[in-house]
Order: C-alpha cells, then structure tokens, then sequence
C-alpha cells in the first residue's frame, strides 16, 4: 500500500540547511537520526514475519552483502573492472563476524527522510529498496563513509566518536572499529556498482545524463587509497 506523506527534503540540514538551524539543533537533531538507525536495528524483525520475505544471513552479514553487489556488479559493468577486483578480494579477506542479525535499511541518510514544517523533527524515512536482513554495522559504516561525512558530521559538536558512544548506548552493540572500516569500504563499493549502473543506462539510452555526485574512477580510487591505508 503506497502512502503519499509530506515534509522536506534537506541533504545538509546537519550544516545547517534550508533553515540554518542553530548549532543546538543540529547537533538534537543528529541525536535523532541516530536514534532512528538505532530503532530500525533493534526492532523485532522475527515478530513482524521479515524472516519470511527477507534472506537471512545469519551472523554472515558481511559474506551475503559482498556476494549481493558482486553479482549486482557483473551484471551492470561493461567492461572488465580489475580495481574493483582487488576491492572485493579485500573485502573477502576483512569480512567480520556480525553481533546479531538486524534489519538494516542499507541507505539512511538525511536526503532519505522527510522532514516535518520548521525542519526539526522526522516525518518518515524514505527509500527501504535496499532494505535486507545482516550486519547492523553495515549501517553505521555507511553514514560514517568519508563521502557521506556532511550529511552526517558537525565538526567539533557530532564527531564519528560520538556517533558511535551513542549508538552503543541505545543498542548494547560494540562499535568495532575494523568493523566500521570494513563497512566503510564496502559503502563506497556499492556506490561505484550503483554509478555504473548509470553510465550503463546512458550506453543503452535509457538516460540521457550520468550521475554526477561521484565518478566510478574516483570512486576506485578512494577505494584503492582506502584499502591500502587500512588499520
């Protein structure tokens, strides 16, 4: 049943976005967007019924995720992509063992959520395409991706620190920091096999325009540099 609600779309309300909110605010309302994660990884997936239509992985999270966007690769790519090969052989051999099993909504960011009149609080949250059953780390690794940092980041008022002090508090998880670096790889991998999907479009003239927030060779780059200076 689809259902129409209203609000506003701010990606860089954390900066203070369409309405300039104060520092206070925003770093309330970076508490909230933790908060909601936090509720999404803790609800009872089993008592809803989602094991019935979602895989579960079991604490192999991370495995099932690298062999999802691996085939989603293979089938998008239009041409052999070496560097990603060396990305996933990384990712294969970094892979960690997850806490618990979540539903984990696999996109949160604030150009995903509604925000209410006045830009304060959340509506809804947008965009469960990419929903699944895994690793609720795999979340945190997203938002905390070096290129989501402004979406989610107030310099000097909501660092990555305190991102993950709170999240702990709210979950009982530990926040690993290879995990989050894992998870952090593997964000910026699904970008790239997400961006060539659109340069595929535009090969086959189902779009007329590439996305322009991030270039696949940049986005191979970050990840070679990432790998390479991993802890």
């Amino acid at each position: 049943i689809m259902q129409r609600y209203g609000g506003i779309c701010d990606y860089y309300v954390l900066e203070g976005g369409i309405h300039q909110h104060s520092l206070e605010d925003r770093v309330q309302l970076a508490r909230h967007f933790c908060e909601l994660v936090a509720q999404i990884h803790t609800v009872d997936w089993e008592k809803l019924g989602l094991g019935d239509v979602l895989p579960n992985p079991g604490l192999a999270g991370a495995d099932a995720a690298i062999a999802e966007w691996e085939a989603y690769l293979a089938r998008q790519a239009l041409e052999p992509l070496p560097e990603l090969d060396v990305v996933l052989a990384w990712l294969r051999r970094h892979a960690p063992v997850a806490q618990r099993v979540s539903l984990v909504h696999g996109d949160f960011k604030p150009g995903n959520l509604l925000l209410t009149q006045g830009g304060k609080d959340v509506e809804v949250i947008l965009d469960w395409e990419t929903a699944h059953l895994g690793d609720p780390i795999e979340d945190i690794g997203w938002v905390t991706n070096p290129m989501r940092a402004r979406e989610h980041i107030i310099r000097g008022a909501w660092e990555k620190k305190d991102l993950f002090a709170y999240y702990e508090e709210l979950t009982g998880l530990e926040v690993r920091p290879a995990d989050v670096y894992f998870w952090n790889v593997f964000a910026n991998f699904k970008l790239a096999a997400i961006v060539l999907t659109g340069v595929r479009s535009v090969a086959e003239a189902r779009a007329d325009r590439i996305y322009t927030y991030a270039t696949a060779q940049g986005l191979m780059l970050r990840l070679l540099n990432m790998i390479e200076a991993a802890p």
